[in-house]
């Protein structure tokens, strides 16, 4: 920890953009926590989730490919928790998104929490309150566009729904102009 607030602690303003919002969380409220130095409180300062940074980007003018006009949202549990204020659903409708269906609540996965034995059940117990019944819902064949910025978030997706072909993309995958456009649900 310590060696990367002293890497990411480079004495300017500049924002510190984490794809992964567990890992956003982490540097924005654990690490200033455990390490309690000035440097960690700078960098904290720093950090945004991508969602949060694009938000930004959007207000100062920035236009990306548009996105499908149904989107399906996973959001994380740590952009709920710590990145109040600036969600994904919000983002994708103020890009074009006319109907976004999020998941309001946890996956369940929390990591590898929900593939230990002991806690499989939990994990799909909490993923049925929200996630699978949005899984559910997804009209059957053809590739629905799924978005999920955490990588348990997407994994859980896969483990639920996968069998039916789909799969989660992460917000920075659905607006790269460079990549092949998700397909819209049929």
């Amino acid at each position: 920890m310590a060696r990367t607030v002293a890497r990411l602690d480079t004495g300017d303003e500049l924002p510190v953009v984490v794809v992964e919002p567990s890992c956003a969380a982490a540097l924005r409220s654990d690490v200033p926590d455990l390490l309690g130095t000035d440097a960690a409180r700078r960098v904290a300062a720093r950090v945004h989730t991508l969602t949060g940074a694009l938000t930004d980007l959007a207000a100062a003018g920035w236009t990306p490919p548009p996105p499908p006009d149904h989107v399906v949202l996973q959001t994380h549990c740590h952009e709920y928790a710590t990145f109040t204020g600036r969600r994904p659903r919000d983002l994708l409708r103020r890009l074009g998104a006319e109907q976004v269906d999020e998941a309001e609540g946890c996956c369940g996965l929390a990591g590898n929490f929900g593939f230990e034995e002991q806690h499989y059940d939990t994990s799909l117990a909490v993923a049925g309150l929200a996630l699978t019944p949005r899984l559910d819902e997804l009209p059957d064949g053809g590739r629905t566009v799924v978005v999920a910025d955490g990588f348990s978030c997407a994994t859980q997706i896969g483990h639920l729904a996968g069998d039916r072909g789909v799969h989660a993309v992460h917000l920075a995958e659905l607006l790269d102009p460079a990549a092949d456009p998700p397909e819209e649900p049929s």
